[in-house]
Order: structure tokens, then C-alpha cells, then sequence
């Protein structure tokens, strides 16, 4: 079955991460090639897995801190909308809105739903991010079990 899931995977776009950051523009690769272990250098495998390692752990702080800060700026428009919407009269009944009302004309305020989508957008990149640096500890793994094996061996 893992043949048939590495076939798949190699062939698959699901496994190359694009990901836009705004200080650090486009970022491309595909996991699965970064993953592939070659045994025949296996001593300079282990030299070079944790600068990537590494790229991707500042990566995912950094989409972590930018995450925080949309959701901040998510209940900022939330709140400003609320307070708006608030002071506005049904035009039906002359009265203000309900609790309810407000809530679905913040949901459906433009602003409000761009800073949500947003929001799910640098969460999808963070959780991509944490996908691969759990794959990159497993093939760290299995780089120090290559090296004790060969050590084994010579």
C-alpha cells in the first residue's frame, strides 16, 4: 500500500506547498522531493537537514504572529461594523436592529468577510508549515537510523 501512496504522492500537486508571505514573497517547493533520502550521502544529508528544518520552524513563527494579528484585525472590523450597524434604523420599523440582525449584517459586510477569508488563508499556510516540519523530523529520523546503520556495517 505505501508504494501505491508514494506513486501517488510523487505525481500528486498536493504535495508542492506554495505559499505567499509579504515580506518574504513566494515561497515553492515540493515536500515531496525535500523528503527523499539518498543513502550514498547520507553524512551530508544530515549536515543540511536542519537549515531547512530551521527555515520552516522561523516560517511557521512568522505565519503564527501573522495569524494573531489578523484575528485582531478580524474583531476590529467586527466591532466597528457591530457599533455601525447598530446605529442604523430598520427601515421597515424605525427602530434599531436586533442582536441578531446586527450580527448577520456584520457577517455579511464585505470588509469583514475579506478579513475572514484572509484570516483562513494564513491559517491554511501555518497548518501546511507544521505538516512539513513534522515530516522533516521524521526524516530526520530516519537519516540518524540510515547513519547508525551504516556505522553498523563499516
Amino acid at each position: 500500500m505505501m508504494r501505491k501512496l508514494n506513486k501517488i504522492a510523487s505525481e500528486s500537486e498536493l504535495t508542492t506547498i506554495n505559499i505567499t508571505h509579504p515580506q518574504l514573497g513566494k515561497i515553492r517547493f515540493n515536500l515531496f522531493d525535500e523528503l527523499i533520502i539518498n543513502e550514498q550521502v547520507v553524512n551530508r544529508e544530515l549536515s543540511e537537514q536542519p537549515t531547512a528544518y530551521a527555515y520552516l520552524g522561523i516560517l511557521h513563527k512568522k505565519l503564527n504572529r501573522m495569524v494573531k494579528s489578523q484575528e485582531m484585525e478580524v474583531e476590529k472590523i467586527y466591532s466597528k461594523v457591530f457599533l455601525e450597524s447598530k446605529e442604523t434604523l430598520n427601515p421597515l420599523t424605525n427602530r434599531v436592529h436586533s442582536q441578531d440582525t446586527i450580527k448577520e449584517m456584520v457577517k455579511s459586510n464585505a470588509k469583514y468577510r475579506s478579513a475572514i477569508k484572509k484570516l483562513h488563508d494564513l491559517e491554511y499556510d501555518k497548518d501546511l508549515i507544521y505538516v512539513c516540519l513534522n515530516s522533516f523530523e521524521q526524516r530526520a529520523s530516519m537519516i540518524q537510523s540510515i547513519s547508525a546503520n551504516n556505522r553498523k556495517i563499516s
